[in-house]
């Protein structure tokens, strides 16, 4: 389903936002069965927007673009791209999109950052589920979504800016102070089971670092 489609809130350029996997949850096992939020560029593939930069619109300024991205976009972000473009997704409110009895939880940000999508838009999608996930590289940007999003990092000492600033941090530096291991990689629990992720909500003091994965994992 579409639930947004117009500037991206990051530079203004044209995005689509899109949530799938909530009647057939996704067979990601990391992080179980999640509904899932795409961000993507609206005119341009995920594939040829990564090559021409015009990813930005999605991803902002995300150092892992491209090469070093955790997302093959030439798999599901492509595939999604194309569906939309041939109109197979209906536009839906946010406030309509609703768990189902097998998917309770919903993931900002399967691919692009949840900061390009307008906040009120955020609010109103993830009302009714039992809780969610999210994650932003422009933490220094938009201190108005830490109450709802972790801040992405990869270094200990950019944790320890955002930590100081409110945020708590998710990290690919095990360095990173006040953080415990991803509990998908230490425990075998998935997001769905877990939830940390959702910025200050979940009242959790702990920040989380995780080891690099991937098709970028190796470039690390």
């Amino acid at each position: 389903m579409i639930i947004y489609e117009g500037p991206s809130q990051i530079n203004g350029a044209p995005i689509v936002a899109i949530v799938t996997g909530i009647k057939t949850p996704s067979k990601n096992r990391k992080t179980g069965p999640m509904a899932q939020l795409w961000i993507l560029a609206r005119d341009v593939s995920p594939v040829d927007a990564v090559k021409s930069g015009e990813d930005a619109a999605a991803c902002g300024s995300c150092p892992l673009r491209g090469l070093l991205c955790y997302v093959n976009t030439g798999q599901a972000p492509g595939a999604i791209w194309r569906a939309y473009q041939s109109g197979s997704y209906d536009q839906t409110d946010p406030a309509d999109v609703l768990p189902s009895k097998r998917v309770r939880r919903i993931r900002l940000g399967a691919y692009g950052d949840p900061a390009a999508v307008p906040r009120p838009i955020l609010d109103s999608l993830i009302q009714g589920w039992d809780g969610h996930t999210g994650y932003t590289h422009q933490w220094q940007l938009r201190p108005d979504l830490m109450d709802l999003l972790m801040a992405s990092t990869e270094t200990a000492a950019q944790s320890r800016t955002a930590q100081a600033d409110g945020w708590r941090t998710f990290s690919t530096d095990s360095r990173s102070p006040n953080s415990i291991e991803c509990p998908a990689d230490s425990y075998g629990v998935s997001c769905a089971k877990c939830g940390l992720c959702d910025g200050t909500r979940s009242g959790s003091v702990a920040s989380i670092y995780i080891t690099p994965h991937g098709p970028g994992a190796s470039k690390f």
